[in-house]
């Protein structure tokens, strides 16, 4: 697998990746839907205040619909959808350069050259065009959202993308430069106040695991009370730095495994929608 180290790395929350996966799951069969489908398939396991617009922008599009490629990879970090999206993108060339006077390309021919099926050839092209002008339309299978023939003649834009493809992880970082800084949720008043009971809940958990004034804990106890310093982040970004801490006194062997999940659990339901 490819290390793509430059694209973003999202943490999700229980509702987000609830409903990332649900959109996923429906735009690789070429299903036809809208959000109101998704948030009724996914009644009694989100709050019933959460909304698509929650979710980070990047990673979702079309009305909360299409998951983006950094939907995907926010699922599944280990993903090799881009270089599947490559190879597709590749295929399409190479039948351009075959015979530049065809204007229609039939999903069978650039399955032939890639040795995907038809329905996933149909989901990298939709995947690729949310990152650019890849194609002007084509003919569907009936009743799906399955091309059955892309359109890439009569566009310059189009031939000019196709003909200086430069692989799909600079598209996407070309793409994310038209974004702004994402909003971030911060943390209300009850929520500070909760949050420092449960800081105070995990020194006294980890507590009993050390010895009074042993230096381990001494450190453990200052990276906990650093966190109080911080709830003028987004909760999202101060969730994260969280669990950085955490991270490093686990791999350095501070705390344990076992003690690391303890502590993450005690924040369940406590910040507002992001099921921690």
């Amino acid at each position: 697998m490819t290390f793509h180290s430059d694209l973003p790395i999202f943490i999700l929350t229980n509702p987000e990746r609830y409903w990332l996966q649900q959109v996923y799951d429906w735009n690789k069969i070429g299903r036809r839907f809208s959000f109101e489908h998704v948030r009724v398939a996914l009644e009694g396991r989100i709050p019933n205040d959460f909304t698509y617009q929650e979710i980070d922008s990047r990673l979702l599009q079309h009305n909360g619909c299409s998951i983006t490629i950094l939907g995907i990879r926010a699922l599944d970090p280990e993903t090799d959808i881009l270089n599947k999206i490559d190879l597709t993108a590749c295929a399409i060339r190479q039948l351009i350069l075959k015979d530049v006077d065809r204007h229609d390309l039939p999903i069978t021919e650039i399955s032939e050259i890639t040795g995907y099926t038809t329905l996933h050839t149909s989901f990298y092209i939709n995947l690729l065009s949310l990152v650019g002008h890849f194609n002007n339309g084509g003919s569907f299978e009936k009743d799906f959202q399955v091309f059955k023939t892309i359109r890439v003649g009569g566009s310059e834009k189009s031939f000019n993308n196709y003909m200086g493809y430069p692989g799909i992880e600079m598209l996407i970082m070309n793409s994310l430069r038209s974004y702004g800084p994402q909003p971030g949720a911060g943390f209300s008043h009850q929520e500070i106040f909760v949050a420092n009971q449960k800081l105070d809940q995990i020194i006294e958990l980890i507590g009993a695991k050390f010895e009074e004034n042993n230096l381990e804990m001494l450190e453990i106890r200052n990276n906990i009370n650093d966190m109080r310093n911080h709830f003028s982040l987004p909760k999202k970004n101060w969730w994260q730095m969280f669990l950085g801490k955490l991270g490093e006194m686990t791999v350095s062997g501070i705390i344990s495994e076992t003690l690391s999940k303890k502590i993450i659990s005690i924040f369940s339901g406590v910040i507002h929608r992001l099921g921690f």
